[in-house]
């Protein structure tokens, strides 16, 4: 096949060129991958035990996460390891046990960078630091979770109030621990 001839590259023959340019291209992206930064909110994530949550976590400059590995740790657990996606899924057998089922990464957003993950049902034993890893730019970020409870108040009569004759309600309610306060 004849290639029209091009001064693109100074004379160079179309191939070469674009040899060139694909090298150029993947020096670009390194580049970009070696200064983005991988950031996680500096403050703390706050939610109810029973709730859904999102820990955010985001490539600044973006830059794609589609093909590679995102690893999300909390330490003080055996296994650590949270959420370990790689190879465009999350793969179980590394996961502990506790997190089965109840944590996902926003898949279609890792194209632009975003590494957040979600955790189903928060419990009380969920709360603390949690880390993302991005092992093919050796970047880490971490961001704590914490979890509090919510339980209805429990309202008892106490008794009379002597000077008015009304009566004196008592109101209590369960913290996360199962205590009244």
């Amino acid at each position: 096949m004849l290639y029209p001839k091009t001064e693109l590259c100074d004379g160079l023959s179309f191939r070469t060129c674009s040899v060139f340019i694909i090298l150029l291209t993947q020096c670009l992206t390194v580049c970009v991958a070696e200064q983005s930064e991988l950031i996680c909110s500096h403050q703390p994530i706050i939610a109810l035990a029973g709730d859904d949550v999102i820990l955010p976590c985001h490539l600044e400059p973006p830059i794609s996460a589609s093909s590679e590995t995102v690893v999300w740790t909390r330490p003080g657990l055996d296994p650590k390891y949270i959420h370990v996606h790689q190879d465009g899924r999350l793969m179980y057998q590394s996961q502990n046990p506790s997190y089965n089922y109840r944590t996902r990464l926003f898949v279609d957003e890792l194209q632009n960078g975003n590494v957040s993950m979600k955790i189903f049902k928060v419990k009380i034993s969920d709360a603390g630091k949690y880390f993302c890893f991005l092992p093919w730019l050796w970047k880490e970020a971490s961001i704590q979770l914490d979890v509090g409870a919510v339980s209805p108040p429990i309202v008892s009569l106490a008794g009379t109030d002597k000077a008015t004759g009304g009566l004196v309600l008592q109101c209590e309610s369960l913290n996360g621990t199962g205590i009244q306060s």
